[in-house]
C-alpha cells in the first residue's frame, strides 16, 4: 500500500505552523480553516509564487454561509450564479445572424 501525499494539504500545514511559530495566530487559523474547507471540497486552491488563491467550488456555493463563517468572508451566492446563459448565448447568435 502506499501513501498520497495531498501537496496542497501539505503546504497549507506548513503556512499554518509557520505562522504560528511567527506569533501570527490570526493567519494560523485562517489557514487551518482553509485546509479544512479545501479537504471537505468546499474551495479549490491555485498556487502563484508560492501563496494560495481559493476559489469556491459548487459544493462551497451551496455551502457558502459555512465557507464565509470559517473565513470571515463576505461572499454572495448572487456572485456565483449565471441566469440562462444558454438563453443569452442563443441571443447573441441570433443577433450576430441577423447583423
Amino acid at each position: 500500500m502506499s501513501n498520497v501525499l495531498d501537496w496542497t494539504t501539505a503546504a497549507l500545514k506548513k503556512k499554518a505552523n509557520n505562522a504560528a511559530q511567527d506569533g501570527n495566530f490570526d493567519l494560523a487559523k485562517l489557514l487551518d480553516n482553509c485546509t479544512e474547507l479545501y479537504e471537505e471540497g468546499l474551495i479549490i486552491l491555485t498556487w502563484e509564487s508560492g501563496e494560495p488563491y481559493l476559489t469556491l467550488t459548487d459544493a462551497g456555493i451551496s455551502n457558502i454561509d459555512k465557507v464565509n463563517a470559517k473565513m470571515g468572508s463576505e461572499f454572495e451566492i448572487e456572485d456565483y450564479i449565471i441566469d440562462d446563459i444558454e438563453d443569452d448565448i442563443e441571443d447573441d447568435i441570433e443577433e450576430w445572424e441577423d447583423e
